[in-house]
């Protein structure tokens, strides 16, 4: 990542934190930290944390066998290198010096529970903040270079899925549908989301975060596809809903209602629109055609180096959609026991409109 990109983002920080009186911001997630200093450490039990004063140089607190890939930042934070057989909460402890008295510390929700207790020997609990709207600004608002990382991840999905619609046949099971979603990913340079694929064939579509297992695809059912993978550091999020044969005209209707759904929630998007009103487009729709109960979770999620993180669509956000943000719009119907639709495409707001970030038929 480019080191004045990481300098404007710590600048960033550091202002918020001089303006809500906050002493220091702590970060441990590890998105959080990809996004500050370009580097995702391992997810392992080694604390790796980025403390952020309001003036001066943040530290940068890092496992020995972690060192190598943070030294190439030195000129930008102070590293605080900690061996096996150390305790790293005493380096954590010492940065409390640089907290002024009576500021308190603003912590991310990666920051793990064992620390805070351990810090609350010296701070007040009432001190110790979870908190982390230095940092979600900037991350709902996606860069130039984020967007075109969010539309190569995006078109990695769109290939892999012309894969599935001929690979995908009666007698495979879900897992092997799975599996060969997986390759074909990493034979694109990207890996597959960890929770995902989802792979829901016939009364499974009707779970909306299926888990996909044994069962067999039949001729005569559904199969829903939801997946996503990452590329270079950003998601991407996508789902269809196919039919295995000559698809019933229930099926065939609430497909349709479905697909309507997200073009009223799409034909919406624009900067300034409440992200709500979108929500209740989509739902709306649904309920009017006699589904409304059956529509059981939220328009979308946003999408970045997360694959559900801000902002969130869902009826009554007041949020106020921006130029640069993106999220899901997935509208669905569940029916149990007998199958469910979504169909879902992530966008990133333009003044313009929405730009679609896949584009597989539907």
């Amino acid at each position: 990542m480019d080191k004045e990109k990481t300098k404007d983002r710590i600048r960033f920080i550091q202002e918020f934190l001089k303006a809500k009186g906050f002493g220091l911001q702590f970060v441990c997630s590890l998105d959080n930290l990809a996004y500050l200093t370009g580097v995702r450490p391992l997810a392992i039990e080694r604390l790796t944390l980025l403390s952020i004063p309001q003036e001066g140089k943040p530290h940068l607190i890092v496992p020995k066998l972690s060192e190598q890939e943070f030294l190439h930042l030195s000129s930008l934070f102070d590293l605080l290198v900690w061996e096996d057989g150390q305790d790293p909460v005493v380096l954590v402890q010492g940065e409390l010096k640089r907290l002024s008295p009576g500021l308190p510390l603003a912590a991310d929700r990666g920051t793990p529970g064992y620390l805070i207790l351990a810090l609350a020997k010296n701070l007040p609990l009432g001190l110790i903040l979870f908190n982390e709207d230095s940092i979600k600004p900037l991350r709902q608002i996606k860069s130039r270079e984020e967007v075109e990382l969010l539309k190569a991840s995006g078109a990695i999905a769109d290939e892999v899925l012309k894969e599935v619609r001929e690979f995908a046949k009666p007698g495979m099971s879900e897992l092997e549908v799975a599996s060969l979603m997986i390759t074909e990913i990493m034979r694109r340079g990207a890996v597959a989301d960890p929770s995902i694929p989802i792979v829901a064939s016939g009364s499974h579509s009707a779970v909306p975060h299926h888990q996909t297992g044994p069962r067999k695809l039949q001729v005569g059912e559904p199969l829903l596809i939801d997946f996503g993978c990452v590329f270079q550091g950003y998601h991407s999020d996508v789902t269809r809903t196919f039919f295995l044969g000559e698809p019933s005209e229930e099926f065939q209707r609430v497909y349709q209602i479905v697909k309507e759904a997200q073009a009223k929630a799409l034909s919406l998007i624009r900067p300034g629109i409440p992200l709500g009103s979108l929500d209740e487009a989509a739902r709306e729709h649904i309920k009017k055609s006699g589904y409304g109960e059956y529509f059981i979770h939220r328009l979308g999620h946003g999408l970045g180096m997360e694959i559900h993180e801000e902002p969130y669509v869902y009826s009554g956000n007041s949020t106020l959609a921006e130029a640069g943000m993106c999220f899901s719009v997935e509208p669905g119907i569940y029916l149990p026991g007998r199958f469910g639709v979504r169909i879902e495409d992530c966008v990133v707001v333009q003044e313009e409109g929405p730009l679609l970030l896949t584009h597989f038929p539907k």
